[in-house]
C-alpha cells in the first residue's frame, strides 16, 4: 500500500509498527555480531578487528558499526538492556556515549568501575535525546570535558583535529618551538607535530635504528681504539677511520669470548636477538604478515606488532629469522589459541581472550 493512500491514523500506526520491527531486526543483528566476536570469526576472515569486519564485510557506516558493536557488548554485560533497546527507551547512540564516558572515568581512576556504577551511568541516558544525554553525562562527569577530542576531514589531504590541552603541555610545546627556532623561525603547531613525529620514528622504528647501528662503530670499539693509541703514544688522525676489533688482533683477544654453555643457553631460550628482530622487521616490511587460510590475503596491520614464533618455543621452535614473523597482537593471540587452545591461553592473557 502506497503511503500517500493512507489516512493520518493509518500512517502513524504503520510507521510505529515498522519502527518496532526495525528495532527487533537491529537486536537480531546485534546478537549475531556478539556471537561473531565470541567465536572470533573476524580473525579467521583476516580482519584485524570486529569493527573492521562490520564495516568492510557487512558494509555498515563507521558510526553505525560502532553503535552496534557497543550495544552487543553492553547486552553481554547487561542482558536486561536488550529489552530497553527493543522498546526504544535506550538508543544505540546513547549507549555509545555512555560507554565512552565509562571508559574515560576508568582511565582517570585507573581502575574498572563496579557493575552497579556502570548501570547507573546507563540509566542516566535512558529516554533522552542524544544531546540531552550528553549534557547529563557532562554534568555527572565534569572532569572529562578536557578529554573530549574530535577530527574531521577538511580536504583530501588534510584532517582537522581538535584537542584540549592543559597549560603544562602548551608550555612544553612552546619550549620545543623555541629550541627549534634556529632551524624553523616561524614554526606552526602543525609543523612542530610533524617534526616531532619524524624524530620519534627515527628513535623508535626498529628498521631506522638498525640502519644507524650498522653504519657506525660501537662505543666499546671506539674506546678500545682510543686506549690502544694512547698506550702506543700515537694519535689517530681525524681523517683516518679508527681500526675495528676485526682489524686489531690484540683488541679482539682482549674481549671475553662467550662460552659454549652461555651460547647454548641463549639459543635455547625465548630471547630473540636484536639482529634477528631487525632482519624480520625488514623482511616483513613492518606489518602483520598473517594470511587468511582460504584466500591467503595478508593482514597488513601496522598496529601493536609482535614477534611470533611460527613453530612455538614450547614445541621446539628457535628464535631464528626463518621461524619468526611479524604479527599484530590480535593475530598473534589468535595463533596462540590455535596452537595451545583457548583455556590454556586464558592463563596468560585473560583480558584478551573473551
Amino acid at each position: 500500500m502506497a503511503p500517500n493512500s493512507l489516512s493520518d491514523l493509518e500512517l502513524l500506526n504503520l510507521i510505529k509498527e515498522k519502527s518496532k520491527q526495525e528495532r527487533n531486526l537491529t537486536i537480531e543483528v546485534i546478537n549475531l555480531i556478539r556471537e561473531v566476536e565470541k567465536r572470533r570469526l573476524y580473525l579467521k576472515l583476516n580482519f584485524g578487528s570486529l569493527f573492521e569486519y562490520v564495516t568492510k564485510e557487512l558494509g555498515f557506516e563507521e558510526s553505525a558499526a560502532n553503535r552496534r558493536i557497543s550495544a552487543s557488548r553492553l547486552i553481554r554485560e547487561f542482558p536486561e538492556a536488550e529489552e530497553e533497546i527493543r522498546d526504544g527507551s535506550l538508543t544505540l547512540s546513547n549507549i555509545v556515549q555512555a560507554q565512552v564516558f565509562i571508559r574515560r572515568e576508568e582511565k582517570l581512576k585507573s581502575k574498572r568501575l563496579p557493575r552497579e556504577e556502570k548501570k547507573k551511568v546507563m540509566d542516566l541516558v535512558k529516554n533522552k535525546s542524544a544531546r540531552n544525554a550528553k549534557i547529563t553525562l557532562l554534568q555527572k562527569f565534569p572532569e572529562q570535558v578536557v578529554l573530549i577530542e574530535s577530527s574531521r576531514q577538511v580536504t583530501a589531504d588534510y584532517i582537522e583535529v581538535k584537542v584540549i590541552l592543559n597549560e603544562k603541555v602548551i608550555s612544553k610545546l612552546n619550549r620545543l618551538r623555541g629550541l627549534l627556532s634556529h632551524k624553523y623561525p616561524n614554526m606552526s603547531y602543525s609543523e612542530l607535530i610533524d617534526e616531532l613525529t619524524n624524530m620519534a620514528i627515527k628513535k623508535l622504528d626498529p628498521e631506522e635504528n638498525g640502519a644507524r647501528r650498522n653504519a657506525t662503530l660501537t662505543v666499546k670499539e671506539l674506546d678500545s681504539t682510543k686506549n690502544e693509541s694512547d698506550r702506543n703514544g700515537t694519535k689517530i688522525k681525524s681523517s683516518s677511520p679508527p681500526l675495528s676489533a676485526v682489524e686489531r688482533p690484540d683488541i679482539q683477544k682482549s674481549k671475553t669470548p662467550t662460552s659454549a654453555v652461555e651460547q647454548s643457553n641463549k639459543e635455547n631460550s625465548r630471547y630473540i636477538p636484536s639482529a634477528v628482530k631487525r632482519a624480520v622487521w625488514k623482511r616483513d616490511k613492518g606489518q602483520c604478515v598473517f594470511k587468511e587460510s582460504e584466500s591467503h590475503e595478508q593482514c597488513g596491520s601496522k598496529f601493536q606488532l609482535e614477534y611470533h614464533h611460527e613453530i612455538p618455543f614450547a614445541k621446539g621452535g628457535r628464535p631464528q629469522a626463518e621461524n619468526i614473523k611479524l604479527y599484530c597482537k590480535r593475530h598473534n593471540i589468535h595463533r596462540a589459541i590455535t596452537d595451545f587452545g583457548k583455556e590454556r591461553m586464558q592463563e596468560f592473557t585473560p583480558s584478551s581472550i573473551t
